[in-house]
């Protein structure tokens, strides 16, 4: 199926993307509103959002679905003091995690689309997304990021190389656009030359093309255990972030990962597993 469309400058592609997604799965909804969407549309459709909002708050505001972070110089008996003293009256009703499980990001029907955009920048980008499961449990191995890492490699015999020899392509990048508990968005993007728009339907089998190769290789563990090393150096040699995004980030870590891997589970390779990635 194709889709033509014209999106303003500020549209990006998740917004988008989000369309097309279930309507039952919270994915399909926007992060952002309006006068229109927030209290125009629902009372002309006889909806209370405030009453909606409150019923919200009551199945879902309860301490033990929520985490917590707290970042301080002070001693951190005087951060746990305080912690105490401004959160200990957050109620906790034992409420049950949400499963999405019967309402799937997308159905079968709503996969295989292509979208034809006519940006109002200048660009010409192929973005390829693939739908999957959740891989979280598999965070020590990180399959998905040992195939962006073969897919985004610019040596000899890549992908890009190849695109480039045509003339078709300029830069490529991929890995994990988006995830959640019960799914997990990859993408790919290339940056198009114009005769690589001309040859887009071509582009796309190439890519397709160097992904069986990359099956019919299998996984090589002296590949991942370079990936490892890098990483490792990485984390070790951490630059110190912006508290408030690095604070928000670990609460959200904290609601995918244990206890053991809040900090570490985005970054380090800890455990090689053939099976994992070859599936």
């Amino acid at each position: 199926m194709k889709v033509c469309l014209s999106l303003q400058p500020h549209t990006n592609f998740r917004t988008l993307n989000t369309i097309e997604h279930r309507y039952g799965h919270p994915y399909h909804k926007f992060c952002t509103g309006d006068i229109d969407t927030l209290w125009n549309a629902p009372r002309a459709n006889g909806r209370d959002l405030h009453a909606e909002i409150l019923t919200f708050y009551e199945e879902h505001y309860s301490a033990n679905l929520m985490r917590l972070v707290v970042i301080g110089r002070e001693p951190i008996e005087a951060l746990e003091s305080m912690v105490r003293t401004f959160f200990k009256n957050v109620p906790n009703a034992e409420r049950p995690r949400v499963n999405y499980d019967a309402a799937p990001v997308r159905e079968p029907d709503q996969l295989a689309l292509m979208y034809e955009v006519m940006p109002r920048q200048k660009i010409q980008v192929l973005t390829m997304l693939w739908l999957l499961p959740s891989l979280l449990e598999h965070h020590r191995t990180k399959p998905l990021e040992y195939v962006s890492h073969l897919l985004g490699h610019e040596g000899p015999g890549s992908l890009l190389s190849e695109l480039k020899h045509r003339g078709w392509g300029n830069t490529i990048t991929s890995g994990v656009a988006d995830k959640g508990l019960d799914f997990t968005w990859f993408n790919l993007e290339i940056e198009l030359t114009k005769e690589g728009v001309k040859n887009k339907d071509a582009v796309i089998m190439i890519v397709y093309e160097y992904i069986s190769l990359i099956k019919t290789e299998g996984p090589v563990k002296w590949r991942w255990d370079e990936m490892s090393q890098v990483a490792q150096s990485n984390f070790q040699f951490l630059a110190k972030e912006d508290p408030s995004e690095y604070a928000e980030q670990l609460a959200q870590n904290m609601q995918l990962y244990g206890p053991d891997h809040i900090i570490s589970a985005e970054m380090l390779f800890e455990e090689w597993d053939e099976n994992v990635i070859e599936s």
